[in-house]
């Protein structure tokens, strides 16, 4: 199966999987009072805001490719290449498709994509194919490194390729909860870079703060993150995924609360804009 979701003895999985980390959840909000929020507070909290809209677009683009190629799309599905590959491209087009690559992750194959904003019609611009590299070879590096301990766990995984603004490639692990229905996995992400020589270091490394939920049907949706500053990228998938279905979100640290409203950000192109309310001192 061509969707990189990750499991004990497993490297594909079904869109049915991805779900899972769309739904809401989570727990009741504690008030905040006004204050003012600690320093560097703007600037830790865009850039994981922005991480956290690159996966979302992710996973939302990797699910409708999924099933463009189970329905022929990219011709018959038995032979039909097995990777997926998403972007936005340099004016903002978002396209994916799927493509073959060698077990060396040397040479892009049969690349074939699509444009996501209308009817589905063939991508023929060129594309990076030295970045689909970089990008396949992070996502298989990642899940090796990290592999047999989330194994050792039980609990399922995605690795999300993301391009910072540098272009450099991250690699995003974000938890999947393996119970499927109303239920989420807040916490628990783990960043990665490579340098030059092929090493990966982690960026970030929230493991520790794993943790299922069980989400709301309805309402108001408030989760409840571990985090002292910013809420975890993971959580920030979570309430962007939230507030595109129309649900009021909010998220919360020892920090404050920030909310995700209806309104048009110019800074970030989105729908949806943060309003931060900081937490009462004590």
């Amino acid at each position: 199966m061509p969707f990189p979701v990750y499991w004990p003895g497993s490297i594909r999985s079904t869109v049915a999987v991805v779900a899972a980390v769309l739904l809401s959840a989570l727990l009741p909000a504690p008030s905040m009072a006004q204050d003012s929020l600690p320093a560097g507070f703007d600037t830790s909290f865009a850039l994981a805001d922005r991480r956290a809209r690159a996966i979302l677009f992710w996973q939302q683009c990797s699910a409708t490719i999924v099933r463009h190629r189970a329905s022929g799309l990219f011709g018959p599905t038995a032979t039909a290449p097995r990777e997926v590959h998403c972007e936005r491209t340099s004016d903002g087009v978002p396209v994916g498709g799927v493509f073959d690559v060698d077990t060396g992750l040397t040479r892009v194959r049969r690349l074939m994509l699509v444009r996501l904003d209308g009817g589905r019609p063939t991508y023929s611009d060129p594309i990076d194919t030295a970045r689909v590299l970089r990008e396949i070879t992070m996502e298989q590096r990642v899940a090796r490194e990290i592999g047999p301990a989330w194994k050792r766990q039980s609990r399922y995984f995605l690795v999300v390729p993301v391009r910072d603004t540098s272009g450099v490639t991250e690699g995003w692990v974000i938890p999947v909860s393996s119970q499927g229905g109303r239920t989420v996995v807040t916490g628990g992400d783990m960043g990665f870079i490579s340098d030059a020589a092929g090493r990966l270091s982690r960026i970030a490394d929230r493991s520790a703060t794993w943790k299922l939920a069980t989400v709301s049907a309805e309402g108001p949706v408030a989760i409840a993150s571990g985090e002292a500053l910013v809420p975890t990228v993971s959580e920030l998938v979570i309430a962007r995924a939230i507030g595109e279905r129309g649900r009021e979100v909010t998220v919360t640290t020892a920090s404050g609360t920030s909310t995700l409203i209806a309104e048009f950000d110019p800074a970030t192109r989105s729908a949806q804009r943060w309003r931060h309310t900081p937490a009462a001192r004590r």
